[in-house]
């Protein structure tokens, strides 16, 4: 009996020594599994060697703080919550939180007074670098104080925050801006001076292999404008504006800019068309409805003309492209015409010998076509003759040419004897009955005057008719009105008395 209790007391201890070795190593185990969790910054027995302790601000939690050699991890987030709790109180001091450098350190502070200093210690624990945790936590810390801040604003303290936010990232947004529009000037200044430039260049070119002034004018805009879009791409670029960004950008309103610019972009191709077809070239004289005038410049929107008193007229392309254009000056010459009567009496054939003999005799007359003289028309007074004769196109020339002409065939006719007569209307008022006498050759003088007509006595007027169904008159009533009405004139012309 003695020897089993002494064996089961025995096991006994064997067995409360395992369980103490179980436990021991049990703990062991627990103590580096804490050692190594996140979150655990010092090893057990080292200086402020506790769990971190979070931030608070208001009922809202942020990052936590571990502790510091000398300063436990909860005495360090009282304090820094301390510091937190008066901006609470006093929201109306709450200022953007900033980062402040300090040797390796990142202190973060808000209205000039310190809240947190990052330390290596700090970003060693959280494995990243001082400068990135102080950012994190100035981030996290002023979104949280700016809500405490938004929660006490007035509506007025609102309105002047929102204005001052938008007006720094205005700004901001500025700064970052100006340089590229700088850039996107300097771009279109120096685009304006290579066109110029290519302008002139391609003028002085064209003047060499091309005589035409319309294709002149045509390669000339062309090259300008290209050289203008080429630059404007350019320039947008420059300032980070994309044109296929910018198109799509607009979407609806790049048609409703369409719509717009449709008479603008109408007067681009009719212009186009214009320099291409070449109804009219520049230097032509040309009519257009009711205006006439020289063409001075063809442009892609609109065409100037030159009126012959000296007034500039801008016609938009479109309007022109669709109008009936009279050029005078597409042929070398321009055929003009007068009319001139003479006596039924003259000879007509040297009346018209005579007119010929001084048209080409005139300075600036073209003999060829040769002037040339028809009889126009028998009027009642006199034979109308029409005398032809051509000179250059341009109209300052023809009307001085056209005048001398005038001026000369006048003066030969008055040196030949020729009588000159105008287009003459004869009034004569007949009585009942009486016919009108006859016109003829007999009617003129040897002088070639006309003979008067005695004019008769105007009637006074007659007496209205009454109004109603008038009954007709019999033969012995119109006969006690009008007694010699009915009488026939006697050989002298004259009527009898009633």
């Amino acid at each position: 009996m003695r020897r089993s209790r002494g064996s089961f007391a025995s096991g006994n201890q064997i067995i409360g020594s395992a369980s103490a070795a179980l436990a021991l190593a049990l703990g062991v185990i627990g103590y580096r599994a804490w050692g190594e969790a996140p979150g655990s910054s010092l090893p057990l027995g080292a200086p402020g060697a506790t769990a971190p302790a979070p931030i608070i601000v208001g009922p809202q939690k942020l990052f936590a703080v571990d502790g510091l050699p000398g300063q436990p991890a909860a005495a360090r987030a009282a304090a820094i919550n301390r510091r937190i709790a008066s901006f609470v109180r006093n929201p109306e001091q709450i200022a953007p939180v900033v980062v402040q450098i300090r040797g390796p350190e990142r202190v973060l502070a808000v209205a000039r007074r310190e809240i947190v200093t990052v330390t290596p210690q700090d970003a060693a624990d959280n494995l990243t670098t001082v400068p990135e945790l102080a950012d994190d936590w100035r981030r996290e810390l002023d979104q949280a104080l700016s809500a405490v801040a938004a929660e006490h604003q007035t509506l007025w303290i609102q309105i002047r925050d929102s204005i001052v936010l938008s007006a720094d990232e205005l700004l901001r947004e500025a700064a970052a801006l100006i340089p590229r529009l700088l850039s996107a000037l300097l771009v279109l200044f120096i685009t304006r001076f290579a066109a110029r430039s290519v302008r002139t260049g391609v003028q002085r070119l064209l003047l060499r292999t091309h005589p035409d002034l319309n294709t002149q004018q045509l390669i000339r805009t062309l090259t300008y404008y290209g050289v203008w879009t080429l630059g404007w791409v350019l320039a947008l670029g420059t300032a980070a504006i994309h044109p296929t960004a910018l198109v799509a950008g607009l979407g609806v309103t790049t048609i409703v800019l369409g719509f717009a610019l449709k008479d603008l972009l109408s007067n681009f191709v009719s212009g186009f068309l214009i320099l291409t077809t070449r109804p009219f070239s520049l230097g032509d004289q040309i009519a257009v409805k009711e205006l006439e005038g020289t063409v001075e410049r063809i442009e892609l929107r609109a065409t100037h003309l030159r009126a012959f008193d000296n007034r500039l007229i801008i016609i938009p392309n479109t309007d022109l492209y669709i109008a009936t254009i009279t050029n005078n000056t597409a042929s070398p010459y321009r055929r003009h015409e007068f009319i001139v009567g003479i006596d039924y009496a003259a000879d007509l054939s040297q009346a018209a010998a005579l007119a010929q003999r001084v048209a080409l005799e005139t300075p600036d007359v073209l003999p060829d076509p040769a002037p040339d003289v028809l009889v126009h028309e028998l009027a009642s007074s006199s034979v109308n003759l029409k005398v032809r004769f051509h000179t250059d196109p341009r109209r300052s020339n023809a009307l001085i040419v056209g005048s001398q002409v005038k001026q000369r065939v006048k003066e030969a006719f008055g040196a030949a004897g020729i009588a000159i007569y105008p287009p003459t209307t004869q009034i004569v008022q007949l009585q009942d009955g009486e016919e009108p006498p006859s016109t003829t050759n007999a009617s003129r003088s040897d002088t070639g005057k006309a003979r008067a007509t005695p004019a008769t006595a105007t009637p006074p007027n007659p007496p209205p008719l009454p109004t109603g169904r008038v009954r007709p008159r019999s033969a012995e009533e119109a006969e006690e009105e009008h007694p010699g009405a009915a009488e026939p004139p006697d050989s002298s012309g004259e009527r009898s008395a009633g």
